[in-house]
């Protein structure tokens, strides 16, 4: 069972400092050599992480989007838009979108999401299910209860 930190995937670009704060206690304080190896392999597992959940949220992004763009009778090129490429090429297509074509756009990007406020605990909890992820809790030495990520399989 591997763990995940909370704060595991940082928004901004991963760095040793991050990895240092997450490992905490779980250094090895007299060995540098066991350090540096267990800090380069937690920065090569945390990019993998963050590439593979950023994928998952860009795909589901991309599907509810193009969702939206079929209920609201968006096409392209004369039939309806079934791709995400379809949705850009629309949009590009129309010389001078009028209030209707921009409010048909808005509500494709950001509607999803004005009138549904739990989509992304949704999300979640979908990439956390099918990647047999849950959240537990656990109080490592000298610092406050911290949530973590125990995974149950290995990432694909």
């Amino acid at each position: 069972m591997t763990s995940l930190h909370w704060k595991e995937l940082p928004l901004q670009k991963l760095s040793q400092t991050h990895v240092l704060l997450i490992l905490g206690a779980e250094l090895n304080g007299s060995d540098q050599e066991i350090n540096n190896a267990v800090i380069d392999q937690t920065m090569k597992t945390i990019q993998e992480r963050k590439r593979h959940v950023q994928k998952f949220a860009s795909d589901k992004l991309q599907v509810l989007m193009i969702a939206k763009a079929q209920s609201s009778g968006m096409k392209t090129n004369g039939r309806p838009v079934i791709t995400f490429r379809d949705i850009k090429e629309s949009w590009k297509n129309i010389v001078c979108p009028n209030d209707e074509d921009k409010e048909t756009m808005y509500n494709i990007q950001f509607g999803l999401f004005d009138n549904d406020h739990l989509w992304d605990k949704r999300m979640e909890t979908e990439y956390m299910d099918s990647n047999n992820l849950v959240y537990s809790t656990r109080r490592p030495i000298g610092r406050g209860a911290l949530l973590v990520c125990a995974r149950v399989s290995n990432l694909t």
